[in-house]
């Protein structure tokens, strides 16, 4: 097969948002893209949010998860129950729960055509919001200047993402081959926020390069769930510990990459 597509949710928040992710789902469904599979990740959701979803779309499968659980592990879980029983997939599309994709239909056409034309690991799909381009790529004045966004790829095309930059992470595709190098796509030592920053040097150790798909851009509901919900790095921070060091499970991630910062 060629896509798995998860969509990515979270009740830990305590908030209604059914019928945002019924619409939302409806609009990975409507896409015009001959051969994907659509599994909704769901962790701690209420049952009254899986009845609605599996009522309004019968025919999207669910993978609930009932520990709290970063979204990093619970999507690597929904790749590996998924894979076990359908097989490997091409790549693999994460969809943040804030994600919609309104009436474009013919973005997972886009990503996969993208993804095949070159030495490319993992393509993003550009939002309209919480980009982190400014920070990372120094491309626009704040993280919802779109228009200076849609302005910049239009003149450069296609980016790709120099190693060690980074862009955060809310739609985008995996390539199969960095499942099988590393046997999961997204590394689960933070408990939040700053995993985005190894991207560039999971795909780098492969052979493979991150690329910014010039002409997909997608509307996203920054926060729609809490970012990080469950594992607050604001709380983390008011406590004197940066951000980029929130594990999960173990005390720290410093240990493990000290020998990269010397």
């Amino acid at each position: 097969m060629k896509l798995l597509c998860v969509y990515n949710i979270c009740g830990l928040s305590g908030r209604d948002n059914d019928q945002w992710y019924i619409s939302a789902i409806q609009s990975l469904l409507n896409q015009n893209f001959d051969d994907f599979t659509i599994v909704v990740s769901s962790c701690l959701s209420k049952v009254s949010t899986i009845s609605n979803i599996k009522k309004s779309c019968p025919n999207v499968s669910i993978n609930r998860l009932f520990d709290k659980l970063p979204v990093n592990l619970t999507f690597d879980h929904t790749i590996q129950k998924t894979v076990e029983k359908f097989g490997e997939f091409e790549g693999y599309i994460y969809v943040d729960s804030g994600i919609h994709l309104e009436k474009q239909n013919d973005v997972f056409t886009k990503l996969y055509d993208l993804y095949k034309s070159g030495p490319y690991g993992m393509v993003v799909g550009r939002t309209n919001t919480d980009t982190g381009f400014p920070v990372w790529l120094g491309i626009g004045k704040h993280d919802n200047d779109s228009t200076s966004f849609n302005d910049f790829f239009h003149k450069h095309g296609h980016y790709i993402i120099p190693v060690g930059k980074a862009v955060n992470h809310h739609f985008q595709l995996w390539s199969n081959d960095l499942y099988k190098a590393y046997n999961n796509l997204w590394p689960d030592i933070w408990a939040a926020q700053a995993s985005e920053s190894v991207f560039s040097f999971l795909n780098a150790a492969i052979n493979k390069k991150w690329i910014i798909h010039a002409d997909v851009e997608v509307h996203h509901q920054t926060g729609l769930d809490v970012p990080s919900c469950g594992f607050s790095p604001v709380q983390w921070a008011m406590a004197g510990r940066p951000n980029y060091d929130y594990p999960f499970i173990i005390d720290s991630i410093l240990p493990r990459i000290e020998n990269g910062l010397r």
